[in-house]
């Protein structure tokens, strides 16, 4: 025989069980405590006549506990008393804000939500929301975010930011970036450098995007159909075109 009992709490709350007499046939009758509604594997398979310590459940946003009694057809004993109560889950620890990132959000509680999004130029790595699944247990849904800056990249609109890769990080060797900007019919593009810093033998080429049809052949291009060519450390770069 067995019997399913439910306490649910509300919002930022959990279940707290408390155990004031339990003595059921060891090895043949069980209390089964879940927080996710499977029994497969519960929170906590009880048998035997030790009186247990104090359980919390539904800490993961559900607030839902269930408890399953299992008796089977032989012997039978004084059972159990347990009573229970809510009480308010612990909020998740305020992440850090990851380099080169904006976050909105401002609660830390169970179920609360942080948003990130990356400066213009750097491309989102993992997961751009995670959710606080609280209690004792104080996790967020998702490891946190990371910006990247990358070899090439695609701009279309009025403005935007161009960084080469691992920007501020040094940039490694033996890369090929092709950035491709597109704007409205009838529109120019400016390019203006807040930093501008390449090793000896490292270049920066300027071309029409319309002539940019193979990466690999764009060194010979850039060689027929060069705008400007940039080379060294010079911070005052400035590129009509």
């Amino acid at each position: 025989m067995f019997r399913i009992i439910r306490a649910r709490s509300f919002r930022f709350t959990c279940v707290f069980f408390t155990f004031h007499t339990f003595h059921l046939e060891s090895g043949h009758d069980y209390l089964l405590i879940t927080e996710n509604g499977s029994f497969s594997q519960p929170l906590r398979q009880l048998t035997g006549s030790r009186l247990p310590a104090p359980i919390s459940a539904g800490l993961y946003g559900n607030f839902t506990a269930q408890v399953r009694f299992i008796s089977d057809f032989s012997m039978s004993y004084e059972g159990f008393n347990i009573t229970f109560a809510e009480y308010d889950l612990e909020p998740c620890e305020e992440p850090e804000v990851p380099a080169y990132s904006i976050r909105k959000g401002l609660q830390f509680g169970v179920g609360d939500t942080l948003t990130f999004s990356c400066f213009p130029g750097y491309r989102l790595e993992g997961t751009a929301r995670i959710t606080c699944l609280g209690g004792r247990r104080r996790l967020w849904s998702s490891p946190l975010p990371r910006c990247v800056a990358e070899c090439g990249n695609s701009v279309t609109g009025t403005q935007g930011t161009l960084l080469s890769p691992n920007f501020p990080v040094n940039y490694n060797n033996n890369h090929e970036c092709i950035y491709s900007i597109q704007t409205q019919p009838g529109k120019g593009i400016q390019l203006k450098a807040r930093t501008f810093e390449l090793s000896e033998g490292d270049v920066l080429k300027v071309k029409p995007i319309d002539l940019i049809e193979d990466v690999s052949d764009s060194r010979q291009q850039c060689a027929q159909h060069l705008l400007i060519y940039f080379c060294g450390n010079d911070p005052n770069v400035h590129l009509p075109s």
